[in-house]
């Protein structure tokens, strides 16, 4: 049996349609192991190692004039940073591009003149999704 962490639609890379992501973990697995995602009802299993602050997986969403801003970045422990900005998440074509630099020290970013502000997302109990 596994226990479902979290569900999302979202854009995944170039795909131009938005798909539906889950993420289970398997009951009696180590949290780094067991892992399944679901992506439009194909499930790929994989294991993850644990990491430590700054490392991990930040998300921000906010609302600038009326259209929503997704941005989400994962943080390595060498400090390199791989990132996606959806300027207009909610519009029927969302296109994604690189999102700006996350400032690790305060979980900022800044698009023009827009703050973004992240929060951290907990693999194992799915907080911040």
């Amino acid at each position: 049996m596994a226990s479902l962490l979290s569900t999302m639609t979202t854009v995944i890379g170039r795909l131009p349609e938005r798909v539906k992501v889950e993420i289970y973990r398997m009951a009696d697995a180590a949290p780094e192991r067991g892992m399944s995602v679901i992506v439009d009802g194909v499930s790929h299993v994989f294991s993850i190692i644990a990491v430590h602050k700054p490392s991990g997986l930040y998300q921000s969403i906010e609302t600038v004039r009326g259209a929503t801003v997704k941005a989400g970045w994962i943080v390595l422990a060498n400090g390199t940073q791989v990132g996606s900005l959806e300027p207009d998440s909610t519009s029927a074509t969302p296109s994604a591009q690189t999102a700006p630099k996350l400032d690790i020290s305060t979980l900022t970013a800044q698009d023009g003149d827009t703050t973004l502000t992240a929060t951290p997302i907990d693999g194992e109990t799915g907080s911040g999704f």
